[in-house]
């Protein structure tokens, strides 16, 4: 039976990691401010598809007091990748781990196998709404498929992986590797993007028309760099089928609570403004968020294809243009991409 280790135990490792443990596998937590907390109270999973608590899990404030694993499940961000993972995956691993990166990104995988060139890689597609609303607490508010994109794994230990989670009453399925990280970075980019830079949130991106238009040229804008990278099964229906689902979906989901619904954060600004035109960014979206925007179009777009194309362009593809656009030399290295990111979700949501 294989034994899995969850680091970053949050909204993606908690419930996916608390589901294989209700369902009898050996499932190891690291933690870090809750610890204490889930050493003794437990996990707390409150789901659409059932809510349970697991009161005793095996949980680590440590890495280095983690016995080695058969998997490891990785929901950090990415933006860890190139550092604080390499430190705590090297305490667990042995000649058979494999690593599944439920993350999202373009590129991970390649850059994790240059840093363990034997290990074995999955890459980790969740499509789930799920949120960590409280110390040792996962609400999962709808979907939760994992689908998986084999990289470097060897068939029988991917299909032992892929039964633990079907076992364990999940959606999961075998995708083309490639092919699906682009899929969901058709989704990802635009709206994680947008939503940061207008404090907003999908559903109301959607509701305004000029908003509604710039997600989904943005979405035709990743479509593109993907083709030109050989996945030609991307087209424009996808990203019509991304918007319609979207549209469909997204007043249902809250980040701070499980009673879905479209409200903000507590805290945060409201979702609207009474005062037309607002200052600077008192308000989430308001009615010239499109024209505060608009100065800023073509520096988004920019970083949005540079983000995302960035990491191809070390030597493994050379893409024709530059961050502005232009017609020039390739551009190199994988740790801009993560300035670049910072400077999306910083510098413009800070105008």
């Amino acid at each position: 039976m294989l034994r899995y280790s969850i680091i970053g135990t949050g909204a993606i490792g908690g419930f996916f990691g608390g589901r294989l443990a209700r369902a009898g596998r050996t499932v190891r937590f690291l933690l870090h401010s809750d610890y204490e907390h889930v050493l003794q109270h437990g996990l707390r999973v409150d789901s659409c598809d059932g809510n349970f608590v697991l009161p005793k899990v095996e949980a680590y404030g440590r890495v280095e007091d983690m016995p080695e694993s058969d998997v490891i499940l990785v929901g950090l961000k990415s933006v860890n990748n190139h550092d604080l993972l390499p430190r705590l995956l090297r305490p667990l691993v042995h000649e058979q781990t494999t690593v599944v990166l439920i993350q999202n990104g373009i590129g991970l995988e390649e850059d994790l196998q240059r840093i363990f060139p034997q290990l074995h890689i999955v890459a980790g597609l969740a499509f789930i709404c799920s949120a960590k609303v409280g110390p040792g607490h996962i609400c999962h508010q709808d979907f939760g498929a994992l689908n998986l994109g084999n990289f470097s794994c060897p068939d029988e230990r991917f299909q032992a992986l892929l039964a633990d989670l079907q076992d364990a009453g999940l959606t999961a399925a075998q995708v083309p590797y490639l092919e699906a990280r682009w899929r969901k970075a058709v989704w990802n980019m635009p709206f994680n993007g947008m939503t940061v830079a207008l404090n907003t949130s999908t559903a109301e991106l959607l509701q305004m028309p000029a908003t509604r238009k710039l997600i989904y040229d943005q979405m035709m804008e990743v479509i593109g760099a993907a083709r030109a990278l050989g996945v030609e099964a991307l087209t424009s229906e996808f990203a019509d089928k991304m918007m319609a689902m979207t549209s469909t979906t997204a007043g249902r989901w809250k980040s701070n609570t499980c009673t879905p619904g479209p409200s903000p954060k507590p805290g945060k600004p409201a979702s609207t403004c009474p005062n037309s035109p607002c200052s600077k960014r008192n308000c989430g979206l308001c009615r010239d968020a499109a024209s505060r925007f608009a100065g800023h179009r073509e520096l988004f777009f920019s970083l949005l294809l540079f983000s995302t194309l960035e990491v191809y362009l070390d030597g493994r593809a050379g893409l024709p243009f530059d961050v502005d656009g232009n017609t020039q030399g390739n551009l190199a290295g994988t740790q801009v991409r993560h300035r670049h990111i910072g400077v999306l979700e910083g510098v413009l949501c800070n105008d």
